[in-house]
């Protein structure tokens, strides 16, 4: 009996040594068969809580490169590997076609001037008076529209080009300080705000399990939870709004997930909803143009009026050139001097103010023309917006380029790299955007320091229910290290810290159905408390409530079998580290009140 005595105090003498070397850990024995118990003490520290994942490292800065025109391409003037600058020249179209249309374009334009100059002379000739070329005349306000023929002409015929111009200006453009809004480009602009799409709503559900809300006028709208699934993980079907304007989803007999993120999704592929704060504005812009148009053509009638009038005064108060001439002679001269129907095809016919218009009209499409030829010209030289590297090239001299095709040119910037990794659903609220984290990258000695830069809203494609996980982007602080695209690479998110609280370590917790305790030992007894747990670490646990410092917890029953199997590993345990999705996201939980 003695020798059994001094067996028990040689294991407790052991468990003190232990407990002043190991940091709160000990051995003890609590009965008199020998049962040992492996404990450790509650105690004060810090507790990091981490969301993980991995996910391949990206550059923030990166740039794919197309032509903007059709052609064929000429040489390629980089490869995989290729440093660039910001504004150096990648690849080259063939520009043979591409010249020649701007030299057929310029000659359009040339030729409708010389028309408008040609009809003027004529127009003032017939009228007695000389005057130069309006065709490149500046865009000036019209004159007064008061009828009189006392004005002159050359200002007439600049009245009436300028007034043409500005109507073609407000109908196609370009966009000038003069003319601001173009109906063609503001109608189109008009038809992509007023179009129907379904529009998506980010919202949360009750404490209760409900998300609800009102459409105006959405009647019989479709009406979606986008990836939604009840509290039980079975989807949540679609629906319509009712005719009150009202819809929900969720109930007390099948409820949602409570205080849980969802996102609403009103109309779909065939029945969509228009944002009509943007359709409204579009459409008053376009009402204004329309306004302004019909104006500049009043503009337009009236100077072609006050020309026409002033012209037709001109004619009335200029002698006429064969009045003193005898009719032989007009007669004879017309054998000898040849007319001004001969010699001048204009003379035969009235140029009247409109067909100035008319002429001023075809040399603005003619530079309309030779501006889109120029700009295909242009287009014609790839360049790169960024400076870089170059990582992928998919075009070859020869090759047929288009702004749709797959003949391209991907940039990779210098600046920032971030990765993005994958965050299941029972841990996503407690992830926010600028948290710091820790980023392992592969073949980079250190963990580098970041930030999160973003938080997914929309659960990822291919995920739903309980398992659903979303996309949270990491931006790393500026590094001259080199870290290639498709790196991967480990997160850990910081998303709370506890400073200075009571802890146990995470494998003396036990998880059941009422909530969370632990296994007390004192007088060589082991007792069951409830505790109240906070902050999760990777090997401890906040206990707010239950315990107090300094008292010891079981950890494990060392006379205890080993688990044979994963089923049994952990049993009634609190596993602090769940992984979630098939991303390899993991994440320490929270749990709070009486967990």
């Amino acid at each position: 009996m003695a020798k059994r005595s001094r067996r028990h105090k040689v294991v407790v003498a052991s468990a003190v040594a232990v407990v002043a070397v190991g940091g709160g850990v000990a051995w003890a024995a609590t009965r008199t068969t020998g049962t040992v118990y492996r404990l450790a003490s509650v105690e004060r520290s810090d507790v990091t809580q981490t969301v993980t994942g991995v996910g391949a490292m990206s550059s923030v800065t990166q740039r794919t490169l197309s032509f903007a025109g059709n052609g064929t391409v000429k040489s390629v003037k980089v490869s995989i590997g290729s440093e660039v600058r910001a504004g150096q020249v990648v690849a080259q179209l063939d520009t043979t076609m591409l010249e020649q249309q701007v030299r057929s374009d310029e000659s359009g334009v040339a030729s409708a001037q010389q028309q408008l100059a040609s009809d003027e002379r004529a127009q003032s000739g017939s009228s007695g008076d000389s005057t130069d070329s309006f065709a490149q005349t500046p865009l000036v306000a019209a004159p007064s529209h008061g009828a009189g023929g006392g004005g002159s002409l050359a200002a007439d015929q600049a009245a009436v080009v300028a007034a043409q111009q500005r109507v073609d200006a407000l109908l196609n453009g370009p966009v000038s300080p003069r003319s601001p809004h173009v109906l063609s480009i503001d109608i189109a602009a008009m038809q992509s705000a007023c179009a129907t799409s379904a529009v998506t709503i980010s919202t949360a559900s009750t404490s209760d399990g409900v998300v609800s809300g009102s459409v105006a006028g959405g009647s019989g709208l479709p009406v979606s939870l986008v990836g939604g699934t009840y509290a039980d993980g079975t989807p949540v079907p679609a629906t319509t709004v009712a005719a009150d304007g009202s819809y929900s989803f969720g109930s007390a007999a099948q409820p949602l997930r409570a205080s849980a993120s969802y996102t609403v999704q009103l109309g779909d592929a065939s029945h969509g909803v228009v944002g009509s704060g943007e359709c409204s504005a579009a459409l008053l812009t376009v009402a204004d143009d329309e306004r302004a148009i019909q104006q500049a053509e009043r503009d337009l009638a009236a100077a072609e009026h006050k020309l026409d009038t002033d012209l037709a005064a001109k004619a009335s108060s200029t002698p006429s050139r064969t009045s003193s001439t005898p009719s032989s002679t007009r007669s004879g001269s017309q054998s000898s001097t040849p007319s001004r129907s001969s010699s001048s095809p204009n003379a035969s016919t009235t140029i009247t103010a409109a067909q100035l218009a008319a002429d001023q009209k075809q040399i603005d499409a003619a530079n309309a023309r030779l501006a889109v030829s120029r700009q295909n010209l242009a287009a014609a030289t790839l360049t790169s917006p960024i400076d870089g590297t170059v990582g992928a090239v998919s075009m070859t001299a020869g090759s047929s380029a288009s702004p749709s095709s797959t003949s391209t040119i991907t940039v990779i910037g210098h600046g920032r790299k971030a990765v993005t990794v994958q965050v299941g659903i029972g841990v996503i609220d407690s992830v926010h955007v600028g948290e710091n984290a820790s980023v392992t990258i592969d073949g980079v000695t250190n963990p580098m320091h970041g930030k999160v830069s973003e938080v997914g809203v929309l659960n990822t494609t291919g995920t739903s229910g309980s398992t659903s996980t979303y996309p949270v982007t990491v931006l790393l602080d500026a590094t001259t290290l080199p870290i290639y695209d498709g790196a991967g690479a480990t997160v850990a998110i910081n998303v709370g810290t506890a400073h200075n609280v009571l802890t146990v370590p995470i494998s003396a917790v036990h998880r059941t159905a009422r909530g969370a305790t632990v296994e007390t030992y004192a007088g060589g007894k082991v007792t069951t408390q409830r505790v109240t747990l906070a902050t999760v670490g990777t090997d401890r646990v906040e206990v707010t409530s239950g315990l107090t410092a300094g008292e010891r917890v079981v950890l494990a029953e060392v006379s205890a079998p080993v688990p044979t199997d994963s089923t049994q590993t952990g049993r009634g345990r609190f596993a602090g580290v769940v992984t979630f999705g098939t991303g390899g996201g993991g994440a320490a939980r929270r749990f709070g009140g009486g967990n």
